[in-house]
């Protein structure tokens, strides 16, 4: 793929490097704590709020 998606690819000299950083014991995080991350994570309960429903998408 393209590095600009209208032209040719950069070559690999010209590009810029971007430092990527190893995770470390304190970034680990559990399965419970990932849940209990995504569950505080206030943004998709105002998504959902804001959506209405259509009867295409309600469980039957």
């Amino acid at each position: 793929m393209p590095d600009d998606l209208f032209g040719d690819r950069v070559p690999r000299a010209a590009r810029t490097k971007t430092a990527r950083r190893r995770a470390s014991g304190a970034d680990l995080r559990t399965v419970s704590q990932r849940i209990m991350d995504v569950a505080c994570f206030e943004d998709p309960y105002r998504l959902a709020s804001v959506l209405e429903p259509t009867p295409s998408c309600l469980w039957r």
